[in-house]
């Protein structure tokens, strides 16, 4: 439920660790170094990535510990980046949003003290848009550019997209969409600055955040979002 309260929001700087990729049909295996690929599939390098490079074995940060993290890259001129990250319902894996509007579905791979290692892949497949067809790859990417994908209560799927701002509903990730209702005035959001994030809250409302759209006025400069 989205009842189309607006209001807007001042962010503070923060550092953020993101790995690209972006899945047509390729394979990941919970390797590191360059993955061959079969027919038709991207070749991939999957890389650990340590809290200190220089003492591979550190893994405390105060109260915190290290989990773990992987780097993923691909020389293929497809290759795109992971807009949007939902856990599997216990945690063992996710679920992963390219920006050109295709999904992967992964295992987490840990090692001996629980440490992330690898992913194992389950399945990559396109997003299917409202006429039941997978989402066009038209350079201009106006149907394709997904960002935020969050998991509702009922189990079902809600992804935003820019360029075209919209939200559609996928009761299973390989299902025809359903259009989900925007909030007022999102039409107005700079091309590639619509809903960058969505939040499902606990009472049923959803927390809408866009990326460059801004407010004017008093408060010019704040961020517009919509709960």
């Amino acid at each position: 439920m989205l009842d189309c309260k607006a209001f807007g929001l001042k962010l503070l700087p923060l550092i953020v660790a993101l790995f690209g990729l972006e899945l047509m049909g390729c394979e990941l295996r919970s390797l590191t170094g360059p993955v061959e690929p079969k027919v038709g599939l991207f070749q991939i390098s999957v890389e650990e990535i340590h809290l200190n490079p220089e003492m591979p074995a550190k893994t405390d940060l105060g109260l915190l510990q290290y989990q773990g993290g992987l780097a993923i890259s691909s020389k293929a001129p497809a290759f795109g980046g992971l807009s949007g990250l939902v856990l599997m319902p216990k945690g063992d894996g996710l679920i992963a949003l390219t920006d050109h509007g295709d999904v992967l579905q992964a295992m987490f791979v840990r090692g001996k003290v629980g440490q992330l290692t690898g992913l194992d892949i389950i399945s990559s497949h396109r997003l299917r848009g409202l006429n039941g067809n997978h989402l066009s790859r038209r350079l201009d990417k106006q149907d394709q550019d997904a960002e935020a994908i969050e998991r509702l209560m009922d189990g079902s799927f809600l992804v935003s997209f820019e360029i075209r701002h919209r939200m559609l509903r996928y009761k299973g990730l390989k299902a025809q969409p359903s259009l989900f209702s925007v909030p007022p005035g999102i039409e107005k959001a700079p091309r590639n600055g619509g809903i960058e994030s969505i939040a499902p809250l606990p009472d049923g409302r959803i927390l809408v955040l866009t990326e460059k759209y801004r407010t004017k006025g008093k408060n010019k400069g704040d961020y517009i979002g919509w709960l």
